[in-house]
């Protein structure tokens, strides 16, 4: 079994047409032949990562003795409050659904609150490491907010 993040930048008239009509977020993570939307680099603006690898343990840790019940440790008041959780589950939901669970958006402004929040926690150092799964999800935020762009978050 796989769990994957999956993320979207988008620019307001995108978002604007997803919001219209959900399904084009199928056809720009999972459809490989279909024509990627005007302005839409998928190379840029798509993320992944291993949600059962990397974020799962990682929220583990930050729960610390939560339990082992997995709900348990995602509703801990440690892990809402973290920024990799945040960055992944977005503050408004959309009309479509990923396998596990509903699509939901950061708008640009959450965005940018969120890379303000969160840019104290990587060095030049760091960003200079962009294979690493936080940095690499780090650097395709401040991207978002320096473009502007929402960020659509779902777990597919």
């Amino acid at each position: 079994m796989s769990m994957e993040v999956q993320l979207i930048r988008v620019g307001a008239d995108l978002l604007k047409a997803i919001q219209a009509n959900p399904d084009l977020i199928e056809a720009i993570i999972f459809d490989a032949d279909a024509k990627p939307p005007a302005g839409f680099d998928p190379t840029a603006d798509l993320w992944d990562g291993s949600y059962l690898h990397f974020f799962s343990p990682y929220f583990e840790h930050v729960a610390g003795e939560a339990g082992d019940d997995p709900d348990e440790v995602e509703s801990s008041a440690a892990v809402l409050a973290d920024p990799f959780y945040r960055a992944i589950t977005g503050v408004e939901e959309l009309d479509y659904d990923f396998c596990y669970g509903p699509a939901s958006v950061h708008p640009a402004e959450s965005v940018k609150a969120l890379v303000e929040a969160w840019k104290a926690d990587f060095s030049q150092a760091d960003r200079d490491e962009p294979d690493r799964l936080d940095v690499s999800l780090f650097l395709f935020y401040e991207g978002a907010a320096k473009a502007g762009q929402a960020v659509i978050c779902g777990i597919a």
